[in-house]
């Protein structure tokens, strides 16, 4: 059994769930890209090197408040809190999305490993 290479694994991982606001569903598509193109690219540029948004769109799941979640993985933790300061000031956060939960950790392969070894072999890790 071996663990998880640490050195590939971000810094940390940060869950926002959102739920899009009628200031942002009532737009077109095109008009919400414009909105994107002026107020988030230019936050997400500052910070392209240090973190990645994988966005997941949650709508269509009826037990749900929530409309998206947005992942950020940072391989820097303070370029990742000043980022999430900077969109603050965006209309994004509070205009166009109300932020339901905030949720940031470090990745745990190693634990999700171990799992994985005894559903594998039937052997438990920890008694």
């Amino acid at each position: 059994m071996t663990l998880a290479n640490q050195e590939n694994l971000p810094a940390l991982t940060g869950f926002i769930v959102v739920k899009a606001l009628p200031a942002w569903t009532s737009l077109g598509f095109g008009e919400q890209l414009v909105l994107l193109q002026a107020h988030v690219e230019p936050v997400l540029q500052r910070y392209h090197e240090q973190v990645r948004l994988l966005m997941y769109d949650v709508e269509k799941a009826l037990s749900s408040a929530a409309t998206d979640i947005w992942v950020w993985e940072s391989t820097d933790r303070a370029a990742y809190n000043q980022l999430m300061v900077d969109l603050q000031k965006t209309p994004f956060w509070g205009r166009y999305f109300e932020v339901l939960d905030m949720l940031d950790g470090a990745r745990g392969d190693a634990i999700f490993q171990l799992s994985s070894w005894q559903f594998r072999t039937g052997v438990p890790v920890m008694e």
